[in-house]
Parts: structure tokens; C-alpha cells; sequence
């Protein structure tokens, strides 16, 4: 009789073991939410290295190798980019920048207005006016409309994308960038 219950507890813990995830890079992605329509990528690929300036400083992806970083693209006529401006900031407030950071990268012609209008119109706390008036690293991803966001892994690999705007300060969005920062990790 006892061996009986000994076999089925065994039975039990190897079922369970087979259909729960080790560690937490084997789980999935939480995609729910404000970030319901959040886009895994098909299949591995890095970051486009094309460059974008941060108030007049010339940098790439690369340089942010080791963070995960949530990549918004936006330009300040675009009313939903504009409308989820404060909340990107407010994501980037609460993420440890030893491992995670936003990036909003204006494609406006002109990178001269850009730091005024996010100084006055938005009126950001932490995100550094980047650029990319020449397009170039809207066009290395792809941009077919504003606001697009990516998510990149610390190895520089491309995770997903969410086209349209989104509430990035949300506990769903901070849960799914918590999730690519423990990949990271893991």
C-alpha cells in the first residue's frame, strides 16, 4: 500500500516537473494587458548597428549591450506618441539603469526642436533627446508608423516589437521588461 502511494507521488512529481518551466527564461513572456499586442520575434536577430545621436553625441545600440532596451520611436507630431511620452518616462524611472534603460528616438527632420519639446510639451524627467533625423535607424528596423516600440535584449538581440501606443508604466509592460531583464540574468 505504501508503495502504491510512493509510485504515485513519484508519478505526480515527474508530471509536474515536465509541464512547469525550470527557471524563469523558459517561461514565457507575461504579453497581457496594456502590452496584449506585443509581437515576439520569429526568429533571432540583433539589432540593426545603424547610428542615432543623444544631444549631439553620435551612439548606437551597441553601446547599450548588457541592458535590455525598450526603443521607442515617435516624432513630435505624432499625438499617440506624444500621449505615451510620460509613461515611457515613468517606466524608465522605475527600471534599475544597470539593466534596463528606454531610449526615445525622435525621427523629426529638424533635432533642434526635440529637447525643447520635451522639455516644455511633455515635460520628461529622464529621457535623453535622441534623434535619428536622417532616418537611419528607423530605417534599419523597418518603421512602417509611430509609435513603435522594441524591446532588445542585453545580448542585443531583438525580442519583439509593439506597434501603436501602449502604457508602458503599467505593472503588465513593467512585468514583460522585467522578464527580458531576467533572461538577461539567467
Amino acid at each position: 500500500m505504501v508503495t502504491g502511494f510512493l509510485a504515485r507521488c513519484a508519478a505526480l512529481v515527474v508530471a509536474v516537473a515536465v509541464f512547469l518551466p525550470i527557471n524563469a527564461a523558459e517561461a514565457e513572456p507575461p504579453i497581457t494587458g496594456h502590452v496584449k499586442h506585443f509581437q515576439l520575434a520569429d526568429d533571432v536577430q540583433e539589432a540593426p548597428a545603424a547610428v542615432f545621436d543623444i544631444e549631439g553625441t553620435t551612439t548606437s545600440l551597441a553601446d547599450y549591450r548588457g541592458k535590455v532596451v525598450v526603443l521607442n520611436f515617435w516624432a513630435t507630431w505624432c499625438a499617440p506618441c506624444i500621449a505615451e511620452m510620460p509613461a515611457l518616462d515613468r517606466l524608465n524611472q522605475a527600471l534599475d539603469q544597470d539593466k534596463a534603460t528606454v531610449l526615445t528616438v525622435s525621427t523629426d527632420r529638424n533635432p533642434d526642436k526635440v529637447r525643447p519639446f520635451l522639455d516644455n510639451r511633455v515635460a520628461t524627467k529622464t529621457l535623453p533627446p535622441a534623434t535619428d533625423p536622417k532616418r537611419a535607424l528607423a530605417t534599419a528596423f523597418g518603421i512602417r508608423g509611430l509609435p513603435t516600440t522594441y524591446i532588445i535584449g542585453a545580448d542585443g538581440v531583438i525580442k519583439g516589437v509593439l506597434q501603436g501606443p501602449a502604457e508602458w508604466d503599467t505593472e503588465d509592460a513593467k512585468a514583460l521588461v522585467r522578464y527580458f531583464v531576467e533572461e538577461g540574468t539567467s
